[in-house]
C-alpha cells in the first residue's frame, strides 16, 4: 500500500481537500475524494487490478495516483462542479418567515361565536327537545 497524496486547492475563494488513496494489493483500489467543509463533494474509484496481475507494481500505481488525483483538481479549477463547488447535500437557506400577527381579540363585553353555541347548548341540555 502506497501513502496517500492530500492537496489544499483553494478555487472561487473556497479552500477544498483532495484526498487520494491506494488501498493495497489486497483492494487495488485508487479512490480519490473532493472535499469542502468536511463534506464529500465528488469521488472517483479506479481498480488497478489488471495492473499488479503479473507483480507488484508500485511506480505505475504511483503515477495512477498522481494522474488521478491532478484529474480531481483539474475537475474542480475547470468548473466541472458547476460556477463553485459546493455539497450536494446542501440545501439553498429559506428565506425569512415573517412573524404571525397577532390574534385579534374581542372587545370587552362581547363574546365569540363559539362562547354563543356552547352557551346555546348548555342551556338546551337541561330542557327535552
Amino acid at each position: 500500500m502506497l501513502s496517500g497524496i492530500n492537496t489544499d486547492v483553494e478555487h472561487g475563494g473556497k479552500m477544498y481537500h483532495v484526498q487520494t488513496e491506494d488501498g493495497g494489493q489486497q483492494n487495488p483500489v485508487i479512490v480519490t475524494h473532493l472535499f469542502a467543509g468536511g463534506a464529500i463533494l465528488s469521488s472517483k474509484k479506479v481498480s488497478y487490478a489488471d495492473v499488479i496481475q503479473a507483480g507488484p507494481n508500485p511506480e505505475v500505481v504511483r503515477e495512477m495516483m498522481k494522474a488521478q488525483h491532478q484529474g480531481m483538481i483539474k475537475s474542480l479549477t475547470t468548473g466541472q462542479f458547476g460556477g463553485g463547488a459546493t455539497p450536494s447535500a446542501a440545501a439553498p437557506e429559506a428565506p425569512p418567515v415573517p412573524p404571525v400577527p397577532p390574534r385579534p381579540t374581542m372587545p370587552r363585553g362581547r363574546r365569540t361565536l363559539d362562547e354563543v353555541i356552547d352557551e346555546q347548548l348548555a342551556s338546551r341540555r337541561g330542557k327535552p327537545s
